[in-house]
């Protein structure tokens, strides 16, 4: 009797789990994306930052130009100024008092200044500055102490430090005066502030004429 013998058909053992390489792969791909998205962040705010600086290089350009056609729409404007049978509704303020110009549709604050309308800090009379500035104490001895100080032929220094080596920083630079030649004050081109004080002065102390040198401030609005 002849015995059949069935054949198994041997697997090979079952294995679980996912390959490995596959995972390195995934997070190979994730850090190249994270790589690309950081690019593409770094590239863009280059660029907004490079057009913000075009942007102000742009303006500070238009300032500029604008700023130049008011210096020179300034130069009729202080003629007008400075003639004395310019009619006074034409005729523009020289006590700071200020105006606008519009141009390159900019609005700019322009202050012109006669410079004869406040006290000379050096060469102003001494009954003038106690007038001029009646609330700070020893001013005219510091004064006189800072002249002496000057040698002879020496230039002044500027205004600002001036005030400071007077101790008197609380007083704006514009109320006072290195400019120009006068020891009197005309108070009709004084700053409103000054001018109140200088109401009383004596005829000896007041100036009056033609501006022979004006101060001319500009600010944007």
């Amino acid at each position: 009797m002849q015995r059949l013998v069935k054949r198994q058909r041997i697997l090979p053992p079952h294995k679980s789990g996912r390959d490995p390489s596959h995972g390195f792969i995934l997070i190979s791909t994730l850090f190249i994306a994270l790589l690309l998205i950081s690019l593409v962040v770094s590239i863009q705010s280059r660029a907004l930052n490079n057009q913000r600086l075009l942007t102000r290089l742009t303006q500070d350009i238009r300032e500029d130009i604008a700023r130049d056609a008011i210096h020179e729409r300034l130069r009729g404007i202080v003629a007008i100024a400075i003639v004395q049978d310019t009619p006074a509704d034409i005729r523009f303020p020289l006590d700071a008092s200020g105006f606008v110009l519009r141009q390159d549709e900019m609005d700019w604050q322009v202050y012109l200044q006669d410079q004869a309308g406040l006290p000379h800090l050096y060469l102003a009379r001494p009954e003038l500055l106690a007038v001029a500035f009646p609330d700070i104490p020893d001013f005219l001895s510091r004064r006189d102490v800072l002249i002496r100080a000057l040698g002879a032929g020496q230039h002044l220094p500027r205004l600002e430090m001036s005030l400071a080596q007077l101790r008197v920083p609380a007083h704006p630079p514009h109320m006072v005066t290195q400019s120009g030649r006068a020891a009197r004050i005309n108070p009709h081109h004084a700053p409103e502030p000054l001018r109140t004080r200088l109401s009383s002065l004596p005829p000896y102390l007041v100036l009056d004429g033609q501006p022979q040198v004006l101060g001319v401030r500009i600010m944007r609005q």
